[in-house]
Parts: structure tokens; C-alpha cells; sequence
């Protein structure tokens, strides 16, 4: 629209027609969601959602394949009925399948029944399946123990930053195995591992210094 459309306007003259269909226009394409055909949904669905299966072959049936990203699935049931078992069954499935190398699991001191320091849906079994993992943080997840950090060590050899903040259950033995077997570990956090010395943390930093290792001493 013009300067002489404008000057029209505020005289009290209307615009040409041509003039308000541009401006229309202008507005449908900044302000409206255009309708589009079954067709053309259909297809962006297909090409924007994955299915991600779960490793459950039961669960995938209940899911209609497994879990769609862009939804929440939601997991209910009574107390110590393996709902966390499961969750942890379907993350190292979904880890595994997307080819994720970074994972964060926190729940404090939920993680206290004896059913899940066994069985193949634990931090065991996740370390097992998940072997290009870089990142892992396992922070205030108290019931990590020595077996749990030996299994990294073990099959988790591209891991560059672990964070065990608030872990009550590990050993210097069994962190300084992680150091040894992970060349690549260039951030550890240990602060609030009471069981780790202050003096031991600085004698690893000179024998690690390409690892920055974290460390709170206040107790």
C-alpha cells in the first residue's frame, strides 16, 4: 500500500480494493494457522514422530508399538509394583535404539527397595546396554553403590563427565577404577561423597589432571 492510499484513508477516502485484499493477506499469513488437507497432516506426522519400542513386547502392544515422542506416557500403580524397574527397562531401550550418550537420573532416596538391586532393571543393566554413553548423572541417587561404578568402569569406556553428587555408597577403590578405565573423563563430580577424602581427591587431580574432579567437603 501506498503513501497516497494512506493519505485516502485518514480524508475519509476507502482504499482501493486491491489494497485491502493485500492487507488481508498480510494478516491471514501472520495471524491464522492455514487449514491443510488430511493428506498433507498425515504425512507430517509420519515424518515428525518416532516410535521408540520398549523392550516389553507386551508393553509395545499395550502402546501401539511403543512410545511416540511428542506424548507423555504415564506409568501408575501401587507402591513397589515395578513401576521404576520398568522405567529404567524402557530408558536403556530407548538410549540404545536413539543412540543417546547422555543420561540423567534422579530420585533421591526413592530408590531403596531390595527388588531393585536386582534383576536386569538397574543401573546394571542400563550401563550394560548403553555402552557409548559420555555423560551420566546420577545425582543424589543414594543407593549407587561399588557394583554400580564397577560396571561403568567396565563397559562404559567413552564416558567424559559422571556425577555421583550426595552418593553415600561408593569407595575411593571403585572411583579411582572409573579414572583409570575412562581415559576420556574430563569432569567428575564427587562432592558430598563422604566416604571420599579430601586428601585423596587432590592426589588424584595430580595423577588425572586432564579431569577436573569436583569435590564439597562440607558435611
Amino acid at each position: 500500500m501506498d503513501w497516497s492510499t494512506n493519505h485516502r484513508v485518514r480524508n475519509g477516502v476507502p482504499p482501493r480494493i486491491n489494497d485491502l485484499v493485500a492487507i488481508v493477506n498480510v494478516l491471514l499469513a501472520q495471524y491464522s494457522t492455514f487449514p491443510v488437507t488430511g493428506e498433507a497432516l498425515y504425512n507430517t506426522v509420519l515424518t515428525s514422530t518416532s516410535i521408540l519400542p520398549t523392550a516389553c513386547q507386551g508393553f509395545d502392544q499395550i502402546l501401539d508399538g511403543g512410545l511416540y515422542t511428542g506424548e507423555v506416557t504415564e506409568i501408575a500403580g501401587e507402591i513397589s509394583s515395578g513401576k521404576t524397574q520398568i522405567c529404567l527397562s524402557m530408558t536403556a531401550s530407548v538410549i540404545c535404539h536413539s543412540k543417546q550418550n547422555v543420561i540423567l537420573l534422579s530420585w533421591g532416596e526413592q530408590l531403596s527397595s531390595p527388588e531393585l538391586r536386582s534383576g536386569s532393571c538397574c543401573y546394571l543393566d542400563l550401563v550394560d546396554r548403553c555402552h557409548k554413553i559420555k555423560k551420566l548423572y546420577l545425582t543424589a541417587n543414594r543407593t549407587v553403590c561399588d557394583d554400580d561404578l564397577n560396571a561403568i568402569a567396565s563397559n562404559c569406556p567413552d564416558l567424559e563427565q559422571l556425577d555421583i553428587l550426595g552418593t553415600r555408597q561408593v569407595s575411593e577403590e571403585s572411583v579411582l577404577r572409573i579414572l583409570q578405565s575412562c581415559p576420556r573423563m574430563i569432569m567428575f563430580d564427587v562432592s558430598f561423597c563422604f566416604s571420599i577424602e579430601h586428601e585423596v581427591v587432590n592426589e588424584w587431580s595430580r595423577i588425572f589432571p586432564n579431569c577436573s574432579i569436583k569435590k564439597s567437603f562440607q558435611q
